[in-house]
């Protein structure tokens, strides 16, 4: 199976707003910024860094979709649990990403994208695309990069830097992972969702990591495919610079328990 609405979003870094993070109670006041204050979550919760982008177009296959309300949410894990037997939180921030194979993963086909939201299938159309994210197969870093969050601290200031930047240079960023609509409730079909997404538009998009190999809870083995892995990529474009910055997240032992074929 996998997870219900794979998309890619591709938005300008200057309609990124709604910044901010979560943080647990016992730990203090956090600020990432003089106007942004992080909102304190339970003890063991789930913690995210998150923003608004605009992305007022839809592409569902060969159907165009405009909706009026176009500020889509994006969430992005910062931390390991506490408390939970769940797997660590593990992170690699790549600077100056480079691609060793244009036919697995194609930076210049992701350039070319309308900006929007673009709605993927499954695996073959996935693959066949070149602009899904797979952490194994698309050859953009070693796994063995990657770092483990720990419970005590958060990836929130780090992330923070990545997109403030975008912000504030109005870079080009690419977000891909789950598009959730308004009105998910969180356990309806892909067809079920797709329906709410045509009538209702787009909420959201979480899963924003490692979307193959899963374990231990059912909804999360599921989702676990091939070709439809979270990230956010962001596009230092000038007369100056073409360079790739990208973040990529997984949770601890995803990758050791799949196939590289």
């Amino acid at each position: 199976m996998a997870i219900p609405i794979y998309v890619v979003c591709k938005a300008r870094g200057s309609t990124i707003t709604g910044i901010g993070c979560e943080v647990p109670k016992k730990e203090g006041r956090l600020i990432l910024d003089e106007n942004i204050c992080c909102r304190y979550e339970k003890i063991g919760g789930v913690f995210h860094y998150y923003f608004k982008v605009r992305a007022e177009t839809l592409y569902l296959g060969d159907e165009k979709l405009n909706f009026d309300n176009s500020d889509i949410e994006v969430q992005i894990n910062v931390r390991s649990h506490e408390g939970r037997k769940t797997p660590k939180l593990e992170y690699l921030f790549k600077e100056n990403l480079q691609t060793l194979d244009d036919e697995r993963f194609s930076l210049s086909e992701l350039i070319s994208l309308d900006y929007g939201i673009k709605v993927f299938n499954y695996e073959d159309h996935n693959k066949e695309s070149k602009i899904v994210l797979d952490y194994i197969r698309s050859g953009l870093f070693n796994m063995n990069e990657f770092i483990q969050a720990t419970t005590t601290t958060d990836l929130n200031e780090e992330i923070h830097k990545y997109i403030n930047k975008a912000k504030q240079q109005n870079l080009d960023i690419y977000i891909l992972g789950d598009l959730y609509p308004v009105g998910c409730k969180g356990a309806e079909l892909r067809d079920e969702r797709l329906w709410l997404l045509r009538n209702n538009g787009a909420k959201g998009i979480h899963d924003v990591h490692m979307n193959q190999g899963n374990s231990h809870k059912k909804e999360w083995i599921q989702d676990s495919d091939m070709y439809q892995d979270g990230g956010i990529l962001i596009h230092f474009n000038s007369k100056d610079e073409d360079r790739w910055n990208g973040i990529f997240l997984r949770f601890e032992g995803q990758y050791t328990e799949i196939s590289y074929d």
